[in-house]
């Protein structure tokens, strides 16, 4: 509206113009020459008039010294009484003076406990080709003889005493800002001066032939050079973009910025079009701010409001205007308070570990759509496929560094670790699917923690072994329930663990031929073997395997040594229980714990296989002693 409203008051000018411009009447004789006398006090009286019209402006306004000091080059055009209304609501805001100058326009509050001459109080000073003006207000409820002001970032809505006042106004701005925009269309080569110079009386907009054969190098050669004048929409572009500025239409500022651009590679850059560009630059600068303002962290908790998409659009413009990397910035720094505005949002489960186990599927969910988000946004070149990469790393980092401090930062269970570093690895898995395995970066920065916990836990089982065998009776006592329900129960959690064939050892329904030392070994090994093997990784195998078989080896030296002891005391049915628990741990309870090792790895445990063939308990099962000479274990002390 603005601009239609711009383009019919051009077209009412030019035809007063043309209807005030005569044919036929006479026209002043060009001969007839002003004496320089006359031209000298005429002069004299314009520049006395301008200084008595600046000084009682000063006078009046308080602190208006620096915008009268310019006085050699700034004159008094128009002024007037406004009053400041609210573009809201309508309400009367601040009673002001307003005073037009040929490069500006100075807004002063009225002093309400004036002391002395002075009555208003500079407020501001804003420069016309800064400065749009819209005339046409259709709200029915705003006040009559009103007008905006559009300064960006502000508006000013400003209303007058009469219509005649705002006519006044808008037509003494208006002519003015078509004489800064295009000054030698309008008829002034120097600074803009008072619309009411003496000089319009001699000029009557088209020069004269004397004088542009005086300005043209061609002049002695009777040619005058032609430049065409600018499209009015690049004429208006510093005051368009403005209003799009104002009115945030950030699309519609670029898409202009843009065919701006392209009219600049086709056409000389003349002296009016590098001010032009200047002043676009200027504008476009501003944009950028306000764009940037957009995308900066001011209030974290609304920025879970619409996630990636939401600043899609500030991204893309900032992308058009060649802001790449800053956008790039922008998008990423946006995106880790995303995250973690999101993982502050969930709520505390009673255990930690899956507390930990949802974070991390929370954050890694999180990157996935960064990554996708920003591969739409961006082109895939080698700048900015790094700064994605450092920034994912970095994130990765961040989270494993306060994973850990939660998850290890008191003596935890290896069952709780296991079941949250096996979430948090898998989760990780989703970046591989976007290109970026980040598997190293991970198992780097838990394997310290995890090799602690895991030694611990075996030093533990080690520990207990030692101490069941410290007691004669324990060891020859066999496994006695209370009731055939209770065994049952026991049976039941030993094929969840893999050992299926322990009713081939039960001598009634409420005993077993086993020793309590035995079941009890192989509850808590077959745990540890699930508890690990849930830590599973190409580069824990290792640690992994050596904590499976270290148990297990320390378990059978002392089985040996009770079984040599029983042997030398002639105790037939301690010899018979105790060759059947070393055939219970060797065939079924490994067994069990190879198979959950293969379900695990693809493979066999390699160290198990050969802890059984090397055992000296399984060599004396399938061969005489005769036959077959092997390192035995004499002492439980030997590990």
């Amino acid at each position: 509206m603005y601009q239609i409203s711009q383009m019919l008051r051009d077209q009412k000018s030019v035809i007063q113009n043309i209807m005030e411009t005569s044919i036929i009447s006479a026209r002043r004789n060009q001969n007839t020459m002003v004496s320089p006398t006359e031209v000298e006090l005429k002069l004299k009286t314009n520049e006395e008039d301008e200084r008595k019209k600046l000084l009682s402006v000063l006078e009046k306004v308080e602190g208006a010294g620096e915008i009268i000091e310019e006085g050699g080059k700034r004159s008094l055009i128009f002024e007037g009484d406004l009053l400041e209304i609210h573009p809201d609501n309508y309400s009367a805001v601040q009673r002001k003076r307003g005073y037009l100058f040929n490069d500006g326009i100075m807004l002063a509050v009225w002093v309400t406990n004036r002391r002395g001459p002075q009555r208003y109080k500079f407020e501001a000073f804003y420069e016309l080709s800064a400065v749009g003006v819209v005339v046409n207000i259709r709200d029915p409820d705003c006040p009559k003889h009103t007008f905006k002001l559009l300064i960006f970032p502000s508006i000013h809505l400003l209303q007058c005493p009469n219509q005649q006042d705002k006519d006044a106004w808008v037509n003494h701005v208006e002519s003015l800002q078509k004489i800064i925009r295009n000054p030698i269309k309008s008829g002034f080569h120097g600074k803009v001066g008072n619309l009411e110079s003496p000089t319009q009386e001699q000029n009557t907009g088209f020069p004269s032939i004397e004088s542009e054969r005086t300005k043209s190098p061609e002049g002695s050669m009777g040619m005058t050079s032609f430049q065409p004048p600018l499209p009015d929409w690049v004429l208006d572009i510093p005051e368009d973009l403005d209003v799009w500025i104002a009115q945030r239409n950030f699309t519609e500022a670029v898409d202009l910025y843009e065919s701006f651009q392209e009219f600049l590679e086709v056409e000389p850059l003349t002296t009016i079009l590098k001010e032009i560009k200047v002043k676009v630059e200027g504008r476009i600068k501003q944009l950028i701010e306000v764009l940037v303002g957009d995308l900066e962290i001011n209030t974290p908790e609304k920025i879970l409001q619409g996630g990636p998409r939401s600043i899609r659009k500030s991204i893309d413009l900032l992308i058009r205007l060649n802001r790449d990397n800053q956008a790039s910035q922008l998008f990423l720094s946006h995106r880790s308070a995303y995250i973690k505005q999101r993982m502050k949002r969930l709520k505390s489960e009673r255990q930690n570990q899956e507390y930990l186990g949802n974070l991390s599927e929370i954050f890694f969910t999180s990157i996935v759509e960064t990554m996708k988000e920003y591969r739409k946004s961006f082109s895939a070149t080698t700048a900015n496929t790094a700064g994605l990469v450092v920034w994912v790393n970095n994130e990765v980092n961040g989270f494993s560094t306060s994973f850990c401090h939660q998850l290890f930062k008191s003596q935890c269970q290896l069952s709780s670790v296991s079941f949250a570093v096996g979430k948090f690895r898998r989760e990780s898995q989703k970046l591989v699917e976007t290109g970026m395995d980040v598997s190293y970066l991970v198992d780097s920065m838990l394997l310290p923690y995890v090799e602690q916990t895991v030694t611990d836990t075996k030093d533990k089982l080690v520990e207990a072994i030692r101490n069941r065998y410290k007691t004669q009776e324990e060891v020859e006592l066999s496994m006695k329930f209370d009731d055939e329900i209770s065994l049952n129960r026991m049976m039941t959690e030993m094929d969840e663990l893999g050992v299926v064939n322990l009713q081939n050892y039960t001598k009634d329904k409420t005993s077993l031929e086993l020793s309590s030392n035995t079941i009890a070994f192989a509850k808590s090994w077959l745990n540890f073997c699930e508890n690990v093997m849930e830590l599973s990784g190409p580069e824990w195998d290792p640690l992994l395997q050596s904590s499976i078989c270290e148990v297990l080896l320390f378990e059978l030296p002392h089985l040996e040594h009770v079984l040599n002891r029983a042997r030398k005391k002639k105790d037939t049915k301690l010899i018979e229980m105790i060759e059947k628990d070393a055939v219970f741990v060797l065939n079924d309870v490994v067994t069990a714990g190879n198979q959950i090792y293969e379900k695990t790895m693809g493979v066999k445990c390699p160290q198990l296989i050969r802890i059984i063939e090397d055992s000296s308990l399984q060599s004396k099962k399938q061969q005489s002693p005769s036959k077959i000479t092997r390192t035995r274990y004499t002492s439980p002390e030997y590990v």
